[in-house]
């Protein structure tokens, strides 16, 4: 007999692995179990009588533990993994860890790499390998029954039913939260396809898209939700109630933890299983068809797709003698040998639990394993990582359009990625992918960001002269009233697709922040808001003032005229720029360059300059922002006298043929004083900001603060676990980073939390502080 620990109960952990430990006592005992869903843990805990010392919420709080058992079954979702299966090797644990084994190609060559190091056993869920129906095949090869192998094709029907479940509705339905549909629902098949063929894999393509769950097929006035009123309810293959009302228990697990029909309607109506299964955010393929070349010839063609009604497999294997075809579901095969004459049937007896016996023979195989090392050829680690890494280089096919060499494949995967500056044979290489990614011609539309003047400010990660990922910033200086504030401005983020979910972002953001330190920048301002840049400590932060004005609430005058910029205003408007308390400072030729940037043609998105005049000269200039299936017209930046921008809104409206014009201002800016009737809301600068250096950043921006609150004699920030804020000698510790930069730059209310009243006094006399609308000429 084993013993092990089980990491995630889920319903493989409960309703498979554990079910054989139950009934087969005398060969497995789980002795402790991890899982954050109390309901869960307990009733696993009940049923295998695990003391509750022995019950934990966390692999992390598991395997804190000093080894408690021979192995660990690792059962959690696809990308929670890779830690505690190094954790658990580390501690000395044999590991059986679910299918796929990871959700990179890194991280599964790691895994393999430690197994070998710290000589665990290590097998991966592949279960098909394991049923009396592959098992047959497999022998009737062995033996020569149809010769040479030549050919396989193999299906995997997945059905609609089980697809909407798991993979449009279910926990593998996002390949950012999960996988590729490829590794996820199918390394099963490319593993047994490895098995069989007997070699190693030459070449792969592969097509496939998702074509049918998706916004464009949703019915007409479908809701997102199926019990909002779905006006085809009663014939809708994939109603929610009507599924999982009269589910088989597998299926209702994930919904509800308790199975009656009141709790399954409560957990779908607002939940992801009652989602309509056009209105998600799924985006793994529906079908895929994978064309596999090994080097001793034998080709295969595998089909996955959603579009069955049966949920099984069927595979037809041709040889140089004959050929073998085969139902999974049927649990039937048949052998035919050329000029015999006969067809050979032979039914294959799955026993009772799922994927045809394999459940149960991999358990069996396992406890072999780890007893007296039998099975070793089927439990091949390396095989299996070989089948992970083939779904890898399958998904570069489909999104790239093209053949890959698997052992030119193998090479790049395992050659290393370089983390550095842009160099000048890799600077277009960094412009295709920021073009690629987001818009054509990043670099004229960015120049100060992208222009090659910047260059050694773009960070790239690449791999065989290939980047794979950029990051880019360029330095400013911010005029704050009497504050002068270097930052850096972040942009162009982004990481080719076959790599995200690496980190390669979030290194070259470090390498970005280590150049801004050495270049006295005390603040990072990001174009953008996500879990890339809190984990990077960034926070979406600001107190703006907003109006959304339409043309009713406007006061008509003929006091301004507007009209289109011309290159002969740009002197003037650089001074009315300049003359702005709160800017950024540029020169005539880094104006001139924005300036040419931002009116570059996009293809839904326009943006216009227009010149105010007043008595015939110019009095204000604004930029904006135009959507072209939009009415909404977005004032992106304003300089010069406020009466005269104010005087022009209607006009600006009525040559652009909008009915809404949208205002954000700083908190402070004089502007409000002239739209006193309007209505304002507060909004935030759609940025995030990080400051990187706060001793600098304190002594830069403290002119401006101490003028906010002549009481602050002192301030200071100390950067620990739980950051703290001191003015005045009065200290506060604060729950994060994004707490402190929240109160430093807006939302104001932040201080209401403090517990000192004299220092909540003083915060809110001193922040936010008032600054500089970014999202303006300068973003980039």
């Amino acid at each position: 007999m084993i013993t092990a620990i089980l990491i995630g109960a889920g319903a493989r952990g409960i309703g498979v692995y554990g079910e054989y430990g139950l009934k087969h006592p005398e060969a497995i005992r789980f002795v402790a179990v991890a899982e954050p869903d109390l309901e869960r843990r307990a009733y696993f805990s009940y049923q295998h009588q695990i003391p509750i010392d022995k019950q934990y919420p966390t692999d992390q709080e598991i395997l804190a533990s000093p080894k408690m058992a021979d192995t660990c079954f690792i059962c959690t979702q696809d990308t929670l993994h890779v830690a505690p299966a190094l954790k658990a090797m580390e501690l000395g644990y044999d590991i059986f860890l679910e299918k796929p084994m990871a959700v990179t190609p890194e991280d599964c060559l790691l895994l393999g790499e430690k197994a070998k190091q710290w000589n665990r056993k290590m097998m991966i869920g592949h279960v098909l390998r394991y049923t009396p129906f592959f098992s047959q095949i497999k022998a009737w090869l062995d033996d020569g029954k149809i010769g040479k192998l030549m050919t396989i094709q193999h299906n995997e029907n997945v059905s609609y039913w089980h697809h909407a479940h798991s993979y449009v509705r279910g926990n593998w339905h996002n390949e950012k939260k999960s996988a590729p549909m490829l590794l996820a629902k199918s390394c099963h098949d490319l593993d047994l396809m490895i098995w069989l063929s007997n070699s190693k894999i030459k070449q792969v393509s592969s097509l496939g898209e998702l074509t049918h769950y998706k916004e464009a097929n949703a019915p007409k006035g479908s809701p997102p939700f199926c019990m909002d009123g779905c006006p085809v309810k009663d014939t809708c293959l994939f109603y929610a109630p009507k599924v999982y009302l009269k589910a088989p228990i597998w299926m209702k697990l994930p919904v509800s933890n308790q199975m009656t029909d009141e709790s399954l309607l409560a957990a779908l109506k607002n939940g992801p299983y009652g989602r309509c299964v056009y209105h998600n955010d799924n985006d793994v393929v529906d079908h895929q068809v994978t064309i596999i070349e090994f080097e001793n010839e034998v080709t295969v063609a595998f089909t996955m797709t959603a579009f069955t009604e049966e949920n099984t497999r069927t595979i037809k294997l041709m040889g140089t003698l004959g050929e073998i075809r085969g139902h999974l579901e049927k649990s039937e095969l048949e052998l035919i040998q050329f000029g015999k004459g006969v067809i050979e049937t032979k039914h294959c007896d799955p026993g009772e639990t799922g994927h045809g016996g394999g459940d149960q023979g991999i358990m069996e195989a396992f406890i072999g394993f780890i007893e007296t090392d039998a099975n070793r050829d089927k439990a091949d680690l390396d095989a299996s990582i070989a089948s992970h890494l083939l779904a890898f280089a399958a998904e570069e096919s489909r999104k790239r359009k093209t053949m890959v060499d698997y052992a030119n494949y193998i090479d790049k995967m395992t050659a290393p990625i370089a983390f550095h500056p842009c160099r000048e044979e890799e600077y277009h290489g960094a412009i295709r992918l920021a073009s690629e990614t987001f818009k054509e011609a990043m670099d004229r539309e960015y120049p100060l960001l992208l222009g090659k003047a910047n260059q050694e400010r773009m960070f790239v990660a690449t791999k065989d002269e290939e980047v794979l990922s950029l990051v880019s910033y360029y330095p400013a200086s911010l005029h704050l009233g009497n504050a002068y504030l270097q930052v850096g401005s972040i942009g162009s983020v982004c990481t080719r697709k076959d790599y995200q979910g690496r980190r390669l972002a979030s290194a070259l953001l470090k390498m970005a922040e280590t150049k801004m330190l050495s270049e006295q920048i005390s603040l990072a301002i990001i174009s953008g808001e996500g879990s890339l840049y809190e984990r990077f400590g960034a926070t979406r932060v600001g107190h703006v003032k907003g109006y959304m004005m339409d043309p009713s609430v406007m006061k008509k005058t003929d006091a301004v005229i507007i009209r289109d910029y011309q290159e002969q205003d740009l002197p003037t408007i650089f001074q009315l720029s300049e003359s702005e308390p709160f800017r950024y400072e540029r020169t005539l030729e880094s104006m001139q360059r924005l300036i040419k940037g931002t009116l570059i043609p996009r293809m839904m998105v326009d943006h216009a300059l227009e010149i105010i005049e007043k008595q015939g000269k110019i009095s204000a200039y604004v930029v904006l922002r135009l959507e072209r299936e939009s009415e909404e017209c977005l004032i992106h930046e304003f300089a010069g006298n406020r009466q005269s921008i104010v005087a022009a809104f209607p006009l600006l409206l009525e040559k652009h043929h909008k009915s809404l014009l949208l205002l954000p201002a700083r908190y402070q800016d004089s502007i409000h004083d002239n739209l006193k009737y309007i209505p304002a809301s507060m909004t935030d600068q759609y940025a995030s900001f990080k400051v990187v250096n706060w001793p600098l950043f304190i002594k830069e921006i403290w002119p401006l603060v101490k003028k906010q609150c002549p009481a602050l004699q002192s301030w200071t920030v100390a950067e620990t676990t739980f950051p703290t804020i001191m003015l005045n000698n009065m200290a506060w510790a604060m729950q994060d980073i994004h707490q402190l930069h929240r109160l430093v730059f807006g939302p104001k209310g932040e201080a209401k939390a403090c517990p000192n009243p004299d220092l909540q006094r003083l915060l809110e006399e001193a922040f936010p502080i008032d600054f500089v609308w970014t999202n303006n000429l300068n973003y980039q």
